[in-house]
């Protein structure tokens, strides 16, 4: 009887031992987009600028440039981020 309990414990310890080492995370190696869907373009009103459309364009899954369009479709104003040895410039 305490052989076939030992049996059992044993099998029972290399069950777990074996689930807990199986390999099933995803993680795949390499470039992984970080935000798949962004802001690419915003469309509005305000008191100060009237109607106008907020361009976005994105550099290594981090925001570059934001451009400023009147209702006319003329570029009215544009901030460009920049990071350089740390230091962020707009």
């Amino acid at each position: 009887m305490k052989l076939m309990l030992r049996n059992i414990g044993c099998l029972l310890l290399f069950a777990v031992a074996w689930v807990s080492c199986n390999d099933d995370d995803d993680v795949k190696v390499g470039k992984q987009i970080v935000n798949p869907l962004r802001v690419k373009e915003i469309v509005g009103h305000n008191a100060h600028w009237g109607d106008y459309t907020l361009k976005l364009a994105y550099e290594n899954d981090k925001i570059s440039t934001i451009e400023r369009f009147d209702k006319n479709g003329r570029q009215k104003g544009e901030l460009v981020i920049t990071k350089e040895q740390g230091v962020m410039t707009y």
